[in-house]
Formats: structure tokens, C-alpha cells, sequence
């Protein structure tokens, strides 16, 4: 049993003139808990639970506003699908979505600017997988291009490797396009 750090971000989320520190720790590839801590004293001042693994932060004006939004992307376990994870920093508590009735205790919703559930593709459904969703691999924030790069990718046994395809959404959180790598393409053409 370990917990592992992912991400430490840290400024005046909250424009109140003390600086915050936020930082996502996952638990052996399960749980990711995000935690909003005073700089100064180490105190909790909010706490955010996903139900799966995050990549590490980061944090951008998405909305050219003045408030930063922290931005992951990773695997949400109760749905078994890649995620993208859209916090304001300033108000990150309760927990990621979960399906039917299910709770936990001590967390209430939450309310992420953004929470958006990829699905496999056909090619990732049809074949046997080691791993039966699919995940974000990483991601690439440009603010010159006002664009956010998601790299997803599912495993396929029957080639052992991953196959890859690249989402890409504007600082709207609207997808503009989907594009396939080449060996997604030819994993493709051979099924």
C-alpha cells in the first residue's frame, strides 16, 4: 500500500492574498484524492475525490477570465472511461461523478467546470482487452492555440500494444476533432 503524489500547484487560487497549494496523490493507480492546503499552515481547505487515476495538473485561465482552472485527465474506475477533469481551483470539494446511488462518505457532488467521460472506440470494444476501458495517456495544454491535445489509448491483446487517438477541444471544452494515430488506423484496416 503506498500513496503517491501525481501533481503540486501552487498560488493565490483564491485572490485573497494568501497563497494555496493543490496537489492530486492516487492510490496504488486507484483513488486520487485532490487536496487544496493553506501554503502557510498546511491546512486542509478543500478536498476533491476522483474514483480512479489522474495524470498530473495543470493550471490555465481557460476562460481568458482571470481564474485558474486546474486541468487532468485520467480514468474514471465506476465507469471504466478515459475522463478530462475541469476544477475552478478556487472551489474544489466532493467527489467525481459515480454511477446510480452510490456515495461516499463525507463527500458531497461536486462541482467540476468540466467533467467529460470518453468513449472506447468501436475498434477498442471489439477486441479483447487486458485492460477493459479505455484511458488518458496524457495531455497537452497550448494556450497559444487556445486548444487542449488528449491522448487516449486502448490496449489491444491481440497486437500488444496500445492504440492511440488524440481528442482535441478549444478552451470552450468543446471538441473540435478527433484524429487517429497511424497505428490506430492500421490496427483498424487489419481488424
Amino acid at each position: 500500500n503506498f500513496i503517491a503524489t501525481q501533481s503540486i500547484c501552487l498560488g493565490d487560487f483564491d485572490k485573497d492574498g494568501r497563497p494555496e497549494v493543490v496537489l492530486s496523490a492516487v492510490h496504488q493507480n486507484e483513488a486520487c484524492l485532490v487536496l487544496k492546503l493553506d501554503a502557510i499552515t498546511g491546512k486542509e481547505i478543500s478536498c476533491y475525490y476522483h474514483p480512479g487515476h489522474l495524470s498530473p495538473a495543470v493550471a490555465v485561465d481557460l476562460g481568458g477570465d482571470g481564474t485558474i482552472e486546474l486541468v487532468w485527465g485520467g480514468v474514471n474506475d465506476i465507469f471504466r472511461r478515459a475522463c478530462i477533469v475541469v476544477l475552478d481551483a478556487r472551489e474544489m470539494s466532493g467527489h467525481a461523478p459515480l454511477e446510480g446511488d452510490e456515495a461516499i462518505d463525507g463527500f458531497e457532488n461536486a462541482r467540476e467546470k468540466f467533467y467529460a467521460l470518453i468513449p472506447r472506440t468501436v475498434l477498442g470494444e471489439s477486441y479483447l482487452c487486458r485492460n477493459p476501458w479505455n484511458m488518458v495517456d496524457g495531455f497537452t495544454v497550448v494556450p497559444t492555440d487556445s486548444m487542449v491535445r488528449v491522448k487516449v489509448s486502448e490496449h489491444c491483446d491481440y497486437i500488444n500494444y496500445f492504440t492511440t487517438y488524440y481528442v482535441y477541444l478549444g478552451f470552450d471544452l468543446v471538441v473540435s476533432s478527433v484524429q487517429p494515430t497511424q497505428e490506430f488506423v492500421q490496427t483498424a484496416q487489419k481488424w
